[in-house]
């Protein structure tokens, strides 16, 4: 049984479907969840210092997130919920965190995209799924 389940949250769809799948999973085992939202700082706003641009993270955008993962905290019963933003490249905080919570599973959704747009852009559950030290569970 999976007790310590880390969920990989985005807001979309698929991600919403995973979480709701490990609320099933947690509550089934008497476990508890960690919420993470990675914020891809590569979409974040460059900063020019010296001619040299380094990615910065905008507060709103992780208040913006985090007010998200409390509401959708706020609406599960008998399972505990942690909750953690953080900036990063998305597949790496994710395996990061997993590890760092010593997680038992790492459930994420997926995007559905074809095998062209993730061999061009690369699919971050796949990313997971490859370099998790724990079992992933990838929801459609």
């Amino acid at each position: 049984m999976y007790t310590n389940i880390l969920v990989a949250f985005d807001g979309s769809d698929p991600a919403r479907r995973a979480f709701d799948r490990a609320v099933e999973l947690a509550r089934a085992a008497k476990g508890n969840i960690t919420l993470l939202y990675a914020h891809d700082i590569v979409q974040a706003v460059p900063l020019e210092i010296y001619g040299l641009s380094a990615p910065v993270v905008r507060t709103q955008e992780l208040e913006r997130a985090k007010k998200m993962l409390q509401e959708l905290a706020a609406g599960v019963t008998g399972v505990p919920v942690d909750i953690v933003v953080e900036a990063g490249n998305p597949p790496d905080v994710i395996v990061e965190q997993a590890k760092a919570r010593k997680a038992d599973l790492t459930v994420i959704g997926s995007r559905g995209m074809r095998a062209l747009g993730r061999w061009m852009l690369g699919s971050v559950s796949d990313r997971v799924v490859h370099a998790s030290p724990n079992a992933v569970l990838v929801v459609h």
